[in-house]
């Protein structure tokens, strides 16, 4: 493991910084559980709060509405993870790629859609986890309120954030910019 010191704490205490091959070590080893959720942002381990029932059926429903409309063109993976960098990967709830990429590896590039549910993450996923997809270069970036079903769409990406903004209540169409074949709206989610 290469951990080098980047930044520090607000008491001026260190931080060590780690790649994502290190956190594949980690769990590896046995030091972090492979059930542990967590992301890597610029090297800082990002713990992630735990799922509730809500997140995990309306992931559930989204899953089933892509994988019925896209009928073998497209893959949806829950919860893969994406590497954007040596020292930054997420694990968008959804990612939507290619039907011939496989799940190893993912890359920005690869991503047509990905997709939060977010409930008690809001602000995370609205903030720092939106400036690291856009400075990334994910094309279609969405944050699906868990209780009120808004859908904050994000689009045209930019190393300063993404261009286009926009939230779109429980009853819009929603349409992925780059699989334009698909609707759905958020009110039918039952």
């Amino acid at each position: 493991m290469n951990i080098q010191a980047t930044t520090q704490f607000a008491e001026g205490l260190p931080r060590r910084r780690f790649t994502v091959e290190d956190c594949f070590q980690l769990v590896e080893s046995g030091i972090v559980s492979p059930d542990e959720k967590f992301e890597l942002l610029g090297g800082e381990i990002v713990p992630m709060s735990p799922k509730n029932i809500l997140h995990e059926n309306l992931k559930s429903w989204l899953v089933e509405q892509f994988n019925l409309t896209f009928v073998g063109r497209y893959r949806t993976y829950i919860e893969p993870t994406v590497h954007l960098s040596e020292d930054t990967f997420i694990e968008p709830d959804i990612v939507v790629t290619k039907r011939d990429r496989g799940m190893e590896k993912i890359t920005p590039d690869d991503v047509l859609l990905a997709i939060e549910v977010s409930n008690t993450t809001l602000a995370y996923d609205l903030g720092k986890k939106a400036e690291v997809c856009s400075a990334a270069g994910i094309r279609d970036y969405w944050v699906i309120h868990g209780t009120t079903l808004e859908t904050h769409v994000h689009r045209k990406p930019h190393k300063d954030g993404y261009r286009a903004i926009s939230t779109l209540d429980a009853n819009a169409e929603l349409v992925p910019d780059l699989l334009n074949d698909i609707s759905l709206k958020m009110d039918e989610f039952s």
